[in-house]
């Protein structure tokens, strides 16, 4: 009874389920503590649940479906191709055009070696007592994964503005993903990266054009992502600045996107 006692409740009972066998009568799941193989749930950083250590492959994210879903760890939704939610943050000097890529270390679990946004990580399902099927919000989770992979506070930044949401399928990477931007406006702080990882700014054309896609030296991004990034930060830039920090090579890049006619009118905006 002592033991009961101290056992989460989490882990103490179990749900009720219709039973299909031939009495046709209600059944209790099991409760979590009879459950052992099933993957812990809650761990958003590595922490210890008795003697067992909880790393980044065990955290359990919010799978998402036309049915019922449950969450599931990131090698599991890579191995079965389960559609998972994840964020992208982009840091950004709007007027320029320039976009903080990064490049991801050869053991990463998704894109090694790959080129892709300042950060990109999924969202964690979390809760006490081994009860995991509640999630962060994205925007949690974008200012989380600022913290874990820049090693800076998020609002050193700013405000991290959703620009839009989209699905992203390259092999058995399947996600819907949340994409958020933070303008800067001064410097960039120090970072924190891990080894084997770096970043550079580079003007957006040179990021999003089909035949820099296509190359795959940048992450995989679906057509739908591609142009949502270049509409927006088009409202933003200013040619006499994106010249001044880019040369005319971001001439070059604007025009491979077709988009000599949105160039134009950019700079008949600032004039």
């Amino acid at each position: 009874a002592e033991a009961w006692a101290s056992t989460a409740a989490a882990a103490a009972w179990g749900l009720p389920r219709r039973c299909d066998g031939a009495s046709g009568g209600v059944e209790m799941t099991s409760p979590r503590g009879a459950r052992p193989h099933e993957p812990p749930r809650g761990a958003l950083g590595v922490r210890e649940l008795g003697s067992v250590a909880i790393g980044a492959d065990e955290r359990l994210v919010e799978v998402v479906g036309n049915g019922p879903s449950a969450p599931r760890t990131v090698p599991r939704c890579l191995e079965q191709g389960l559609l998972h939610r994840a964020v992208h943050v982009w840091l950004c000097v709007p007027r320029t055009g320039a976009l903080l890529l990064r490049k991801w270390s050869p053991i990463a679990r998704k894109h090694p070696g790959s080129w892709g946004p300042t950060c990109h990580g999924e969202v964690y399902c979390y809760g006490s007592g081994g009860d995991g099927h509640a999630a962060e919000m994205s925007a949690q989770a974008a200012a989380r994964l600022v913290e874990e992979q820049l090693g800076v506070a998020a609002d050193v930044f700013g405000e991290l503005e959703h620009w839009f949401s989209c699905t992203s399928k390259d092999g058995m990477c399947h996600e819907l993903l949340d994409v958020y931007v933070a303008a800067l406006d001064g410097g960039l702080p120090e970072l924190r990266l891990e080894q084997q990882e770096e970043v550079d700014w580079v003007y957006f054309a040179q990021v999003f054009g089909k035949e820099v896609n296509d190359l795959r030296v940048v992450c995989h991004l679906e057509a739908e992502y591609r142009s949502s990034m270049v509409r927006r930060l088009r409202q933003c830039t200013v040619p006499e600045d994106v010249r001044y920090a880019f040369g005319e090579a971001a001439v070059r890049a604007e025009k491979s996107l077709g988009g000599a006619g949105a160039w134009a009118a950019c700079n008949e905006r600032s004039r």
